[in-house]
């Protein structure tokens, strides 16, 4: 019985919640009717989302009695989609952040890109290493061809196999 009863109880809340935001957008609705236009911000969190829908699906817990675990991933992506169309009711301007928040992500599109220049030395060095083994490899095997120490079969057999195994 206890557990109807804050399930009932629980389910009361929700719909109180709801209610209230169908009222907020009927406000919006009625504002936007009237002439006016409405613009957004939004914080850093939902920009994360956008950028990183699978990594913040936990800001859609006010969902998560309604929702499957399993449609969170897709309506966070859906979600942050909609925050940033350009269309919620009476936008016209662009979805805005506040200066603090602009910091932040300011911030976090450096560690980003710090991550990225740091792979892309890594691999570049990497590569580097790869590309002067096989070009020693392949000007070994065209010595050994001159020299007659390897017949042509041989040697486009060997080239195959340096080119596919890189």
């Amino acid at each position: 019985m206890v557990g109807s009863i804050s399930s009932f109880s629980q389910y009361v809340g929700d719909a109180r919640r709801l209610r209230l935001s169908m009222r907020t957008n009927q406000r919006d609705a009625e504002y936007v009717n009237a002439g006016n236009s409405i613009i957004y911000f939004v914080d850093a969190n939902v920009v994360g989302m956008f950028a990183s829908p699978k990594a913040h699906v936990n800001y859609l817990s006010p969902f998560n009695n309604w929702l499957n675990e399993r449609l969170l991933f897709g309506t966070s992506v859906l979600t942050a989609e909609f925050l940033f169309s350009g269309n919620l009711p009476g936008q016209k301007y662009p979805t805005l952040i506040t200066l603090d928040h602009y910091d932040d992500l300011h911030g976090m599109v450096r560690a980003i890109l710090k991550k990225g220049e740091q792979a892309a030395h890594r691999i570049s060095l990497e590569n580097t290493n790869v590309v002067g083994r096989r070009a020693a490899e392949i000007s070994k095997l065209v010595e050994n061809f001159k020299a007659d120490k390897i017949d042509v079969d041989r040697l486009l057999a060997q080239l195959g196999q340096l080119l596919l195994n890189q």
